[in-house]
């Protein structure tokens, strides 16, 4: 089986900073570590001129999970809190029209670097529920309010479909989390446009189970999910967010600071950023049986998804999760 690996990188330079800001010093991790290229996250704008197209296999499209608010309440207006310059990558416009408008210039924009595929967050959370443990929405309906969000957007295009595959990412908030999988199923049904598919992020699935304590059990959890969905699902997997995160211990006993609701918004954000890092940890597989995950899925794609501070980090992080791949020392 052969699939095209890539690691996750940005367009933004703390991630360019990590490789001393030459572009030449990835392209040169890329050949030592025997990988694609990157999957590079974009933003609404258009793509500096400097970002390589020639390593860039695929794009990460920004997440705006609350747009599903601007969809189905026609009363609610955006909280005056938000700097009207972020707006957008909250919940993708000030109103859903422009949720579609600027959706649909981000693709073109990114098109730009002819990726193979554009990872969309099928996920719907705000703030404000960041802490919130019980379901705030059900994943069939974010998923059906998804899939009519994402036709609308094709269907604005030549020929009704996206300049580049949309790969739909499963997240542990309500939306695309494989838990429910006749939903999984009709929201595959329901996508009218040909050029999709569904990336699943090993790490999220864990998260939205909040059961796993070990990375033994979070692959046991992945496969169980797995084993649930229906065919037409596991066939348009098409790519994985491939690491672990084993935080049940921290997902099932946290609690919102006293103090979150009268943060500012900048406080806000870096208490959300700590808390979500507490829950999803992106952390290198060291077992060999993540190889059983890969197998099942037969992926197109597999991207090893980390998130590390220099680069030291990220390729001792990308060759632990090679090795347990291949099985040996590599």
């Amino acid at each position: 089986m052969q699939y095209k690996e890539f690691i996750n990188f940005s367009i933004y330079e703390y991630d360019l900073n990590k490789f001393g800001g030459d572009w030449e010093n990835i392209r040169k991790f890329i050949k030592d570590n025997q990988i694609d290229g990157v999957e590079m996250l974009v933003n609404f704008d258009e793509v500096p001129a400097g970002i390589p197209a020639d390593i860039t296999g695929a794009v990460h499209l920004p997440s705006f999970t609350g747009w599903y608010r601007l969809k189905t309440d026609d009363n609610f207006r955006i909280p005056d809190y938000y700097p009207k310059d972020t707006e957008k990558y909250y919940y993708g416009g000030k109103k859903y029209s422009e949720v579609i408008e600027n959706f649909s210039t981000c693709l073109k924009n990114a098109s730009i670097l002819n990726p193979a595929y554009g990872v969309y967050h099928g996920g719907y959370i705000e703030t404000e529920q960041s802490f919130r443990k019980d379901k705030f929405s059900s994943d069939r309906d974010v998923l059906t309010a998804t899939a009519e969000f994402l036709n609308t957007v094709a269907s604005g295009f030549p020929g009704g479909e996206p300049p580049f595959a949309i790969f739909i990412e499963n997240l542990w908030c309500p939306g695309l989390t494989f838990l429910e999988p006749e939903a999984v199923a009709e929201f595959c049904d329901s996508l009218e446009f040909k050029k999709w598919g569904l990336m699943l992020d090993t790490g999220h699935l864990m998260n939205a189970s909040k059961s796993c304590y070990t990375e033994e059990e979070g692959i046991d959890c992945v496969l169980s999910v797995l084993d649930r969905q229906d065919k037409k699902v596991i066939d348009n997997i098409k790519g994985l967010h491939f690491h672990f995160s084993a935080s049940a211990e921290y997902h099932n006993s946290m609690t919102e600071p006293d103090n979150f609701r009268e943060m500012e918004n900048n406080e806000k954000f870096m208490c959300i950023m700590e808390h979500f890092g507490k829950i999803d940890h992106h952390r290198p597989f060291t077992s060999e049986r993540c190889r059983e995950i890969i197998d099942y899925i037969k992926p197109d794609y597999l991207t090893h998804e980390f998130i590390k501070e220099t680069s030291d980090e990220t390729d001792s992080a990308l060759k632990q999760q090679k090795k347990a791949i291949a099985g040996y020392e590599i």
